[in-house]
């Protein structure tokens, strides 16, 4: 019988092609070769590259998030890559998308910092700088007003 690692109880007898450790060997095995560098997850195997950007937009028609932002082609194109990446974002269609950014300035915004940072136009640490303070203007008493406001 086997004992359960968590509990210490002695467990139910395990299938008759699984051994306690064969699984776990296993496991370790593979994870040793991708340490190592010699083998690729299993997921990436048989993969040549990643898509271009165009091909994942393949029929999708971006008007509404050019019109409703009033955007070029190009700008809107960057904001759904942008959005693909986002799980709040990712299964929205471009109508919707671009409902949900006419509303929504600061996601907006959100949206097109990580498009420039998908281009390379900024870095992180950019994107960390707090943006320079303006310093209150100087208010001046209208004419004809005495100092005190009376």
């Amino acid at each position: 019988m086997a004992i359960d690692p968590k509990t210490g109880e002695e467990m139910e007898d395990m299938p008759a092609d699984m051994t306690e450790d064969s699984d776990i060997q296993k496991m370790l095995a593979a994870a040793d070769e991708i340490i190592e560098g010699d083998a690729a997850p299993a997921a990436e195997e048989g993969m040549d590259e990643a898509p271009m950007a165009e091909e994942n937009m393949e029929g999708v028609d971006l008007g509404p998030i050019e019109e409703a932002l009033n955007i070029d082609s190009a700008s809107a194109a960057a904001l759904w890559e942008a959005s693909r990446d986002r799980d709040d974002l990712a299964m929205m269609t471009p109508e919707e998308l671009a409902d949900r950014l006419a509303e929504d300035f600061g996601l907006r915004m959100q949206l097109e910092k990580a498009a420039a940072m998908k281009e390379g136009d900024i870095t992180e640490e950019d994107m960390m700088e707090e943006p320079p303070m303006m310093e209150e203007p100087m208010m001046e008493e209208p004419a004809g007003m005495m100092p005190g406001g009376m």
